[in-house]
């Protein structure tokens, strides 16, 4: 019934950009709701507090409800969004096997040099002066941000330690991505017409819900990597492959801090120095480029082979 009465409607309608905009704004809205009163049932039922904004409990049960709303408040707005404007709804937030193994191959070297650029601009925010105001706001949020992360982060052993690469970089990676770049990003692009632009604005967004002043400039430049990662490769699986190697990479630094026992405070502090940031910037130009024309060959040996499958 669902595909008779909607599949025919949007065959004959097709939202413009602003309608898309306002049906997502609509969808992530009523989604926030939604999981705010379901994480609410569910830290009930898991007998967890949430005061203030923060969730008591143990470490595995803040990962647990943080998987759960994550994917209320960001996944599912993205995916009832996909189906209300396309027909093909997880193609059209860029579910697709076709890939090279070049392309996975250059991903892994951006990956690597996106973690020096990040540490890089993590020291550039350090020397960054901020009105007292917001300074004591940045503060009190980077704190509030620590204490989450401390709670999961605080990996004892190896059970720990997968636990943490599922709930704090495979599913945010997945989550995230199906949203800001699946639905986001393409809407951005689409309504202001300009592939620059809409990644920008995607990529501060993406940014900004993190709620860290001082990894603004990190994520804002990783967000414009995973957008670009995904703007030429049509593939949103390259990009959620690279988000969860930069998610990885933390998990386990951290991982292997404590083992060596080392306070988890400083591991989470880390930055690089500004000029070995200038030497992954450049080899990010460099691995872009490459990349670009890898998704490029991909997509051009996809079509020759679709239209042979066509005429054959």
């Amino acid at each position: 019934m669902y595909v008779l009465i909607f599949g025919s409607m949007k065959a004959q309608i097709r939202l413009n950009w602003p309608a898309q905009v306002a049906v997502l704004l609509g969808v992530v809205g009523v989604c926030m709701i939604l999981g705010a009163f379901g994480m609410q049932a569910l830290a009930s039922a898991m007998d967890v507090r949430i005061e203030n904004g923060s969730i008591g409990g143990t470490g595995r049960q803040l990962g647990i409800l943080n998987s759960v709303g994550s994917f209320l408040i960001i996944c599912l707005p993205a995916l009832i969004f996909a189906m209300v404007v396309s027909n093909k709804p997880m193609q059209h937030l860029g579910f697709n096997g076709v890939m090279g193994s070049r392309q996975i191959l250059l991903v892994l070297f951006i990956s690597a040099a996106a973690v020096a650029l990040s540490g890089a601009l993590a020291e550039v925010m350090e020397y960054i002066q901020l009105p007292a105001s917001l300074k004591k706001m940045a503060d009190a949020m980077e704190e509030s941000y620590k204490r989450e992360v401390l709670k999961i982060a605080t990996i004892k052993n190896v059970g720990d330690y997968l636990f943490a690469l599922l709930v704090i970089a495979l599913l945010p990676a997945l989550f995230e991505e199906i949203l800001f770049r699946g639905a986001v990003q393409q809407t951005a692009v689409g309504l202001t017409r300009n592939a620059f632009v809409g990644i920008l604005i995607t990529s501060i967004l993406f940014s900004a819900i993190h709620f860290s002043v001082m990894g603004f400039l990190s994520r804002t430049a990783l967000g414009l990597l995973l957008g670009y990662v995904f703007y030429y490769s049509k593939n949103l699986w390259l990009s959620i492959l690279m988000h969860f190697i930069n998610n990885a990479f933390v998990i386990t630094a951290l991982f292997v801090a404590q083992q060596k026992g080392r306070k988890i405070e400083d591991a989470i502090d880390e930055s690089m120095p500004v000029w070995f940031g200038l030497i992954a910037l450049a080899a990010i130009v460099w691995l872009m480029m490459n990349f670009r024309k890898a998704s490029d060959e991909v997509q051009t040996a996809h079509q020759h082979d679709t239209q042979e499958t066509l005429l054959g």
